[in-house]
């Protein structure tokens, strides 16, 4: 049997005029909060930085339940474009099956595609999980 480590869950709450910084901790059930201050020289959050705006348009995920909004249709073009991408790259290699003379070069080419992501994710994870 091994242990287990649970770490506190953070997060914010924003309400009309406040965002708070909220701590939940699992072991304990104890909750705590404090309002969220903003640095000096930083603003509210109602400027972001154009590298978190590119971040957060990356994480966003599923459709939001009852309104169909802005988010919504991000989600839909992300959806559209993740199908087109995948149809483009599986077109491609159906075409490039057809022509005989390019099949070993492609062929070797696919294979040290294939070694790189896998050298790439491999990395990545390592990054990760340290």
């Amino acid at each position: 049997m091994s242990a287990v480590s649970l770490e506190p869950l953070s997060f914010k709450i924003k309400d009309d005029e406040k965002t708070w910084n909220v701590e939940y901790d699992i072991a304990k059930g104890s909750i705590s909060g404090t309002e969220d201050k903003p640095q000096e020289g930083e603003q509210q959050l109602s400027s972001m930085s154009f590298r978190r705006y590119l971040l957060q348009l990356h994480k966003a995920r599923g459709y939001p339940n009852e309104e169909v909004n802005v988010r919504s249709i991000w989600a839909v073009f992300v959806d559209a474009m993740s199908f087109t991408m995948c149809f483009w790259g599986i077109s491609g290699v159906v075409m490039w099956w057809q022509i005989k003379r390019t099949r070993p070069i492609g062929t070797a080419l696919l294979a040290l595609s294939v070694a790189l992501a896998g050298v790439i994710g491999y990395v990545m994870w390592i990054e990760m999980i340290s």
